[in-house]
């Protein structure tokens, strides 16, 4: 018999319809009217990527598979209120007007408790506002308690109508629909006992764990604090390097160098998104490990800018999805209701370029991560194992789900709370290690892939105080560093000056991107006695530091070299030299407060799309003309020496003649930075007393012979003087 009740109320479902709709709608056109104020859509619509997405399967097919999901969503939504309110009305025995009108209601109650949730737990969203933490919780409790008891009086009226046999019809379809649910839910939340085949016999497991962006002075180790007792632990209990470096401060450069042992001028990874094809990776570490019986496996949480994959010799790749779809759906999806469903199991099901993804960081869930991982390391072979994993919630820009206790505070507040959260997700990563004995038989490397610099006093090596010569050449480095501003105050005011930075990768001078965290721990294998090695070493030594310990062949065209003889108290190879690059960086991503639609606008046409894989790379012509305005730089010791190429700036000024404002190009010539780390004196020219009494110029010489004629500063010195001994201390 038909249901006489979903007959009489069709009114208020066709009404329901129509205000989802419209809600939809404001949404949409919010987000739109916010995107063409930044240009961000003219720029789209005019770039040749733009064109190779819209023609791509893989997006056309990721967008529909969007759109569905967003409509089962609201169907899902649009249902319940509509049982809801039917419910509710039978069970009062109220008239069809009745009903109609608390549907009405119990529609914006939702709508209200939607977006105040969203704005509680979801703090970053484009709809979420700077409304108090009380206000919003109040909210949540009257609109949830409206809700709740609908919900009840609905749950009486449903056992009622089944008892009476009254509308199966309605009542079976919302009892099977919970029914799938529950099973969903508990299937995905199902954990198995991980195989275990560490033994005392067998090859050690090699686990590396990684942890983006983390700088070591604000690590509880170094800064004698108990934010990061997990971190603290595994660098008190291992052989920690104090002073390990990356050659080039992004996460695909710098992973391409650990697993390569090379730096980037030799493996080609130049920046991130670098494409595969220039690539040098025929020989790696994870091939290595293969070739003899391990199983290889990769994984992190964010791929925006790291293409990582199997390309390097990893049998399994455990990440996001991969590739344009993350890009432009993940970014899209900002809406209230999806937000709050993102980190739940229909989330994982309904929203796949969103869930347990730190690149759209709002609705980014640590645990959701671990869960796809934990899953995921349920289905290795019985091989030992060589893993590597990669956290990002410290990664810009320091955001993830329900972050509302940092959500408020400054930059460097915000990365703090990022950091305490990554040291929650590596004891609870640690835990499942144990619980699955992976760490009975295992060496562990800890370490960041490079560091970040927050704008603070010092973040950069050099200070206008400090430096030795004309004065009037602090101009060109401040131009330098203030690309368009050549009148850039010198004095440090509002909390900006020569000795601060911003960002990642853009300048050598600023070694607090480059310094890394690194230590390595044995579980089970004997890596001598815990200590603290004060040497600089390299993150590219890695390698073939893993493979010397797992006594398999080196690398033929590693550049690092192994670490060995510092865990077990060998003779220390001698001091060597460290060489270090800067990435593509530009104006919009070195301060606080980025604008990612301005980034986007800025950068959008210097990409190209794999048709095939969907993945994003930088073009061949944009990666070489980004190379020829890279910053090179030479670490020995306690001395640095810089390079900074030819650079070009404009400046407003008046013309005389023509009595108009007009732009005038001010070109810089190519200049060096010498600076003496233990003292912080520095100079720009290499003639000065300070400069003479230095390895300058053998360093400068050094420098010449890795990067060629990238560096492009005279080297006037001799056979005899280039070959003599200099001591860099």
């Amino acid at each position: 018999m038909w249901d006489t009740s979903v007959k009489k109320s069709r009114n208020l479902f066709l009404t329901l319809i129509f205000l989802t709709l419209a809600w939809i709608v404001i949404q949409i056109s919010l987000l739109a009217v916010a995107a063409s104020s930044t240009t961000l859509i003219d720029t789209a619509i005019s770039t040749s990527l733009t064109t190779q997405i819209l023609g791509s399967k893989i997006f056309i097919t990721g967008m529909l598979y969007f759109l569905a999901s967003q409509l089962c969503l609201y169907a899902i939504y649009l249902g319940l209120l509509w049982y809801l309110a039917v419910g509710v009305g039978e069970f009062g025995g109220w008239s069809h007007q009745t009903t109609y009108r608390l549907g009405i209601v119990l529609f914006f109650t939702s709508l209200l408790f939607i977006c105040a949730a969203n704005n509680f737990l979801v703090p970053h969203s484009f709809f979420s506002s700077k409304l108090s933490g009380v206000l919003l919780i109040k909210i949540l409790f009257f609109t949830g308690g409206i809700l709740v008891l609908a919900c009840l009086l609905a749950l009486v009226n449903l056992v009622r109508s089944l008892y009476r046999k009254q509308a199966l019809l309605r009542h079976g379809t919302l009892l099977l629909l919970l029914t799938g649910g529950i099973f969903f839910v508990g299937h995905d939340q199902r954990q198995t006992k991980l195989v275990n085949i560490a033994n005392a016999n067998s090859q050690p497991n090699i686990i590396i764990i990684g942890i983006d962006a983390l700088r070591p002075d604000f690590v509880g180790f170094y800064t004698h604090q108990s934010t990061t007792p997990h971190i603290d632990e595994i660098l008190q209990t291992g052989t920690n390097f104090a002073t390990a470096y990356t050659a080039l401060p992004r996460t695909f450069p710098s992973w391409t160098g650990i697993l390569t042992g090379a730096y980037p001028k030799n493996n080609n990874a130049r920046g991130n998104n670098t494409d595969f094809e220039n690539l040098m990776i025929t020989e790696t570490m994870p091939k290595t490990f293969q070739a003899a019986g391990y199983e290889t496996i990769y994984s992190t949480d964010d791929t925006r800018f790291n293409n990582t994959n199997e390309a390097f010799g990893f049998d399994r790749v455990i990440t996001p999805p991969m590739g344009i779809n993350d890009f432009l759906i993940g970014t899209l999806n900002d809406f209230p209701l999806s937000n709050l469903i993102i980190p739940t199991a229909l989330g994982k099901l309904l929203f796949p370029y969103n869930y347990a993804n730190h690149g759209p960081a709002i609705t980014y869930a640590p645990n959701n991560y671990l869960k796809m991982l934990d899953v995921a390391l349920q289905k290795r072979s019985n091989k030992p194992l060589f893993l590597a994993v990669h956290f990002t919630v410290t990664h810009w820009p320091f955001d993830w789900f329900n972050d509302r206790d940092y959500a408020a505070c400054s930059e460097v507040c915000r990365y703090q709370g990022g950091i305490i959260q990554s040291d929650r997700q590596l004891k609870k990563f640690l835990q499942t290690l144990q619980a699955s004995h992976l760490l009975d038989h295992t060496i562990l490397v800890l370490l960041s892939d490079h560091g970040v610099t927050l704008g603070l006093h010092g973040d950069r090596t050099v200070a206008a105080a400090n430096y030795l010569g004309d004065k009037i050449n602090l101009k060109k480095l401040a131009v330098f560093k203030y690309a368009g501003s050549p009148e850039v105050s010198l004095d440090m005011r509002r909390d900006f000056g020569l000795d601060t930075s911003h960002g990642y990768g853009g300048d050598v001078l600023s070694l607090k991107q480059y310094h890394a965290v690194l230590a390595f721990k044995g579980y089970g294998v004997d890596l001598g006695k815990p200590h603290t090695v004060s040497e600089p070493v390299m993150l590219l030594d890695i390698a073939p530091t893993l493979l010397a310990l797992a006594h398999l062949r080196p690398l033929p065209h590693a550049d690092g070299i192994s670490l060995t003889p510092y865990f077990y108290d060998q003779a220390t190879p001698p001091a060597r030299p460290l060489f270090l690059e800067s990435s593509f960086t530009l104006e919009e991503i070195e301060k606080e407060g980025i604008s990612i639609n301005k980034v986007l606008a800025k950068t959008v046409d210097l990409y190209r799309m794999d048709k095939h894989s969907g993945l994003v790379f930088i073009k061949g012509n944009a990666e070489r003309a980004m190379a020829a305005n890279k910053q090179y730089a030479i670490l020995l010791g306690n001395w640095l020496l810089a390079y900074y190429p030819v650079t070009e700036h404009q400046s407003l000024v008046f013309d005389k003649i023509t009595q108009q404002m007009v732009f005038k190009k001010n070109i810089i010539p190519a200049f060096p930075v010498l600076v003496n780390l233990k003292t912080g004196a520095w100079t720009t020219e290499l003639s000065t007393p300070f400069a003479q009494n230095s390895p300058a110029r053998d360093l400068l010489a050094q420098l010449h012979d890795f990067y060629g004629d990238a560096v492009n500063l005279p080297v006037s010195i001799d056979n005899t003087e280039r070959s003599r001994h200099i001591s860099p201390l």
